[in-house]
């Protein structure tokens, strides 16, 4: 096989491999009443200034929860509301429920997520390694929550 042919299996096969988990946003789009009706759906999000700063907030009056931060990005065809139900279910997979979201417009091209708890704050992360995080997130806040650290 010549170069310019592994060059070309090599980029299809990677971007194939990190659209997968993008793929479960969509297929949640896809069978979302909100989705349907909105792709914005700024009705049932707020959208803030700043998502970090009340983050932050949120978390220091309540030190046991975690709070996500979405900076929308342009080009990111994924409901608001839809992104925060993908997240708050595996969040649940994880038997961890005290969570709060706060989103922001952004400038940039791709949506991020970080996760604020007590003193850290983990990412920004794109939305499928967003998903993969959660269980690392929440298993390390749990832990530090038992251990009294921080």
């Amino acid at each position: 096989m010549n170069i310019a042919m592994k060059t070309v299996f090599t980029a299809l096969a990677g971007t194939t491999l990190a659209l997968m988990p993008t793929i479960a946003f969509a297929d949640e789009a896809a069978n979302s009443n909100a989705a349907n009706s909105t792709l914005a759906s700024s009705s049932t999000v707020n959208i803030l200034r700043d998502a970090d700063l009340p983050a932050d907030m949120w978390v220091r009056e309540n030190p046991s929860g975690i709070a996500v931060s979405v900076r929308l990005g342009r080009e990111t065809e994924v409901p608001a509301q839809t992104i925060e139900n993908v997240l708050r279910q595996d969040f649940a997979n994880n038997q961890f429920s005290n969570v709060a979201f706060f989103f922001e417009k952004g400038t940039g091209r791709f949506t991020s997520v970080a996760y604020h708890r007590r003193d850290y704050v983990d990412g920004p992360y794109t939305l499928p390694e967003s998903r993969r995080e959660v269980a690392q997130v929440t298993g390390q806040h749990q832990f530090e929550m038992a251990n009294n650290l921080n």
